[in-house]
């Protein structure tokens, strides 16, 4: 069956034409070129539906795989290291590649930020200058309960041992953003 989800995730990236920015193993992220969902308010700018975004994906084949007792503070800070060494791998690409210029902002839909008995997935991200906030689907309930089939059977399928701080009733998606020229000057400095 993990299998077939693999194939599937493949078949549903490529599509969506998901694609691999760097071939750096270190790296954890995957991007997607897209249009702004919705307007994109920030304290100092609004970007508008529909204008150029990227996606951050996470690349799961690249994440650390938890233990068997479950993710500890070692597996945390590796994550939490690699998701910023990540983050930086994007900025470089957004300030050096001209086919990123008219990219407005960086952004991302997560169940990771909001779905555990800790939020430990929210305080990074405000950690990291995010903009947060939770994610409504166009189709309800019905959509969401889906989506979060969906991103149960990833993890069951790359990181199942993460299952057990992510209780299915208790999936919640969130978004975060970030105006690409903020992201370049945190995440791009040499």
């Amino acid at each position: 069956m993990r299998a077939v989800i693999r194939r599937f995730d493949g078949w549903l990236r490529e599509i969506s034409d998901v694609f691999e920015f760097t071939s750096d193993p270190k790296c954890i992220l995957r991007l997607q070129f897209s249009r702004a969902p919705e307007a994109l308010q920030f304290p100092n700018q609004i970007v508008n539906t529909d204008a150029l975004v990227v996606l951050l994906h996470l690349w799961n084949e690249h994440l650390l795989p938890i233990s068997t007792g479950g993710p500890n503070l070692a597996w945390a800070k590796t994550m939490q290291r690699e998701f910023i060494y990540s983050l930086g791998l994007v900025g470089k690409l957004l300030k050096y590649d001209p086919r990123y210029t008219d990219v407005q902002a960086v952004g991302a839909e997560t169940i990771l930020a909001l779905s555990g008995n800790q939020d430990a997935g929210g305080k990074l991200l405000h950690h990291l200058n995010f903009t947060v906030w939770p994610t409504r689907n166009r189709l309800g309930r019905f959509g969401e309960f889906w989506e979060n089939l969906y991103s149960y059977a990833l993890i069951w399928t790359f990181n199942p041992q993460s299952l057990h701080s992510h209780a299915f009733w208790r999936l919640r998606r969130t978004q975060a953003w970030m105006p690409t020229e903020t992201f370049i000057e945190q995440f791009a400095s040499e």
